[in-house]
């Protein structure tokens, strides 16, 4: 199934210039193939907006650029990278952005990445990792990131394949377990039924030694 990018923004007008410009390079062909690029913000009509999270579950949209309108209570299971295009506000705005990448339904446990400029670094540790207990990977440009990305995800299929395989060893053990409980549940009626025959036959042996 096709993978998701959710991009957060500070300002509407921000959020609609970075999804025209993502639309002029996919038409441009400067992209490996065309994307999907759809925003979501406030300002928008409502039925656009629902329209937008339809696309997006369905997954026919690639990129979504938003503001904190689509923070919370807003369930994208395609959604496998966030970008916090600029530094988040605060702590929370930085704990419910990137919560939306690796929702329930999606292929890995998501991955999120800030763009910052250098001198909002020293937010890093005073914000994210002193508040939230969030170990932060620094990277130095596009191409080591779009490798950590790719390197993560392996990482996290392996773990979910080797889960997966627990998990069906587990229960092909459960059913070894429940089938020797039946056989042994039949052997019981069995051996019951026997002895309940073996009964009979020497009380109508007594009664006929005593005709």
């Amino acid at each position: 199934e096709k993978s998701q990018c959710l991009c957060f923004v500070e300002t509407k007008s921000l959020c609609d210039k970075i999804e025209v410009a993502l639309q002029k390079e996919s038409m441009a062909g400067t992209t490996n193939q065309k994307i999907q690029v759809r925003s979501l913000h406030s300002s928008l009509p409502q039925n656009q907006r629902d329209l937008t999270l339809f696309e997006a579950r369905n997954r026919s949209i690639d990129i979504i650029v938003a503001t904190d309108v689509a923070s919370r209570g807003i369930d994208l299971p395609g959604v496998e990278l966030v970008i916090h295009c600029g530094f988040p506000k605060d702590s929370e705005s930085y704990v419910h952005r990137s919560g939306r990448a690796g929702r329930p339904g999606c292929n890995t446990r998501g991955c999120a990445l800030i763009l910052h400029s250098p001198e909002d670094g020293g937010k890093v540790s005073a914000f994210i990792e002193a508040e939230t207990n969030v170990r932060v990977k620094r990277l130095t440009d596009v191409r080591e990131a779009c490798a950590f990305i790719v390197e993560d995800n392996r990482e996290k299929s392996d773990a979910s394949i080797k889960e997966e395989r627990i998990e069906k060893e587990k229960k092909e053990r459960l059913g070894e377990n429940i089938l020797i409980a039946q056989r042994f549940q039949m052997l019981d009626e069995e051996l019951d039924g026997l002895q309940s025959s073996m009964k009979g036959g020497t009380k109508t042996k007594r009664k006929g030694g005593k005709r």
